[in-house]
């Protein structure tokens, strides 16, 4: 796999690093010597129970109750499957014991897993952590301010309590439009009645003081996770002075070219320190906590992109695919809904190397997703070849 790396014993390189088998080692095969010792792995598709032996007498398995037994591959290219120790073919590392086990599982020896680097960690609830940042400006928001007028000057007009009637008057409907605009920009119904009872605009947000106001640009992903609320640290580029807020309004609308959404941000300068000038870039750290939530690491998921899996370890020397429905990614952990119990440990070192053994025998990862779309394409109609019409004889060109 890397010709330039030259060593008289076997590398020592854990197989939880390798991917899967690629279009290199295909190639590599077909400039192999007729009779190279190797197997060939089995079509994953194959239903039919089946045991046959290739020419250098190696046993291809090719359904759950025939890989029960036995077999011999290697962690660095686990496409070689063997029926009994010796080196591989391709890079002349000893081949390591591997048991599928009969329920669909894989059986790996104690010591085998530990010099693979297999390492499970079991699931259990806790407090997810993820710091969100985003890029943000310290800023005037005459839009807001304007709104802000608009609704105060409305609502002196006609009080939100009005009868019935009332509501049908067009200064009724004024205070309706301006209530909307601020609805708009993340205004909620708290938020309305807190406005009217102060009576005046916020003056901060034309006017720099100890209070500022930052505008950033919430990414549509995180939408979900920053909510009205959260606390915020402000660090103003070419500063490091750090303006501690909060979030207080969230837009409803994603502008349809950046495909984000504005957060404004309420914060207020340290003791002495004077706010930055307006239109001041600077980044903004939002640290977003969740409930008690089971969850693992995320390095354990394994995403066939319509399914979520892990590998579950059974006992000390059997490892079982699961499926799992998870929830939101906080941090380095993700969160399960179901699919897994609290306890169970999962492999979190080496899943891709477990899964590679048993998807070469029709397992897990391509049976769960992959394979699916490998079915589909085979399902499509094939071209007919065209017949090319016969050339001319041509006379040999003669060559020095």
């Amino acid at each position: 796999m890397n010709p330039k790396i030259s060593r008289r014993t076997p590398s020592s390189l854990r197989a939880s690093t390798m991917a899967v088998m690629t279009a290199a080692f295909i190639s590599t095969i077909a400039r192999m010597p007729a009779d190279a010792e190797h197997c060939h792995p089995t079509h994953t598709s194959s239903v039919k129970s089946q045991k046959n032996t290739d020419t250098t007498g190696d046993t291809i398995y090719s359904n759950e109750k025939s890989r029960a037994e036995s077999v011999w591959t290697c962690s660095m290219h686990p496409e070689v499957r063997r029926s009994g120790p010796g080196k591989c073919p391709i890079c002349g590392m000893a081949l390591i014991k591997v048991d599928a086990a009969p329920s669909g599982g894989i059986t790996v020896p104690e010591e085998t897993a530990k010099a693979a680097g297999i390492r499970t960690q079991k699931a259990a609830r806790r407090v997810l952590v993820s710091k969100i940042r985003l890029p943000a400006r310290i800023s005037h928001d005459d839009e807001l301010y304007t709104t802000q007028v608009e609704y105060l000057s409305a609502v002196k007009t006609s009080p939100p309590d009005a009868s019935q009637e009332e509501r049908g008057t067009p200064l009724a409907r004024n205070v309706r439009a301006a209530e909307l605009k601020l609805r708009l920009l993340g205004y909620d119904a708290s938020d309305l009645k807190s406005l009217a009872s102060q009576g005046a605009p916020d003056e901060s947000l034309i006017y720099p003081g100890e209070k500022i106001w930052v505008i950033a640009d919430v990414f549509e992903s995180d939408l979900a996770s920053v909510k009205g609320g959260l606390k915020v640290r402000v660090t103003p580029h070419g500063d490091t002075t750090v303006f501690d807020g909060f979030v207080k309004f969230v837009e409803s609308n994603v502008n349809r070219n950046t495909r984000t959404a504005k957060a404004r941000i309420e914060a207020r300068a340290p003791s002495g320190k004077q706010a930055p000038p307006h239109e001041t870039y600077a980044d903004a750290e939002i640290e977003v906590r969740s409930g008690n939530l089971l969850a693992i690491p995320l390095i354990s998921v394994i995403d066939t992109g319509k399914r979520k899996l892990v590998y579950v370890r059974q006992s000390p020397t059997s490892y079982i695919a699961r499926e799992i429905v998870a929830g939101e990614a906080l941090g380095d952990y993700i969160q399960v809904k179901s699919g897994l119990r609290e306890g169970d440990e999962v492999v979190v070192e080496g899943n891709f190397m477990l899964d590679s053994q048993s998807t070469l025998g029709g397992g897990h990862s391509l049976k769960w997703g992959a394979a699916q779309e490998m079915g589909d394409k085979e399902k499509s109609p094939t071209t007919k070849p065209v017949k090319k019409e016969k050339s001319q004889d041509v006379a040999p060109v003669h060559r020095h």
